[in-house]
């Protein structure tokens, strides 16, 4: 895509050592689409179809998985969100 001209700019000073937004938004993907590359990045990228919470177990020993829900309600989107 050498036509589109583009700038990241990272306060960072490394690599970041846990995820943070490490996630495509379905509107994002829409205008990747816009841009002819959505196939690709579709075909690389996984769905993300449901979100977690979890919260610490009563006595202090772990996490437990608290509720789960859907991650895009039905209609936002012809795209996912990856």
């Amino acid at each position: 895509f050498s036509e589109i001209t583009t700038r990241i700019t990272e306060r960072k000073s490394g690599p970041l050592e846990v995820g943070q937004a490490d996630g495509i938004a379905c509107r994002s993907i829409e205008m990747f689409e816009a841009f002819g590359f959505a196939e690709k990045v579709l075909k690389e990228s996984y769905w993300v179809n449901e979100v977690g919470f979890w919260r610490p177990n009563p006595d202090g020993t772990g996490l437990h998985r608290a509720d789960r829900i859907q991650d895009v309600e039905d209609d936002l989107s012809e795209m996912p969100h990856v």
